[in-house]
């Protein structure tokens, strides 16, 4: 259907179709030692932020360095 002209009450009338829903991205979680996760909290609180918020950019940051063509931003 073109932006610009009326669309024909028969296809007013037609029930829309739906697109497929995207599942919901699941949240990635893994065990640290005790060593680790206190690490973890150090950093994250050296960089004033929660440890979740750390390690995502952690993550990130990993990923744009090992596999730049692949990333894109946002997704």
């Amino acid at each position: 259907m073109r932006a610009n002209r009326m669309p024909s009450p028969l296809e007013l009338s037609r029930p829309r179709q739906r697109r497929a829903r995207k599942p919901p991205r699941s949240p990635v979680t893994f065990r640290l030692t005790e060593a680790d996760e206190d690490a973890l909290h150090m950093l994250a609180q050296r960089a004033k932020l929660g440890s979740s918020a750390f390690a995502r950019r952690i993550v990130e940051h990993y990923i744009r360095q090992h596999a730049p063509q692949r990333v894109k931003k946002g997704t």
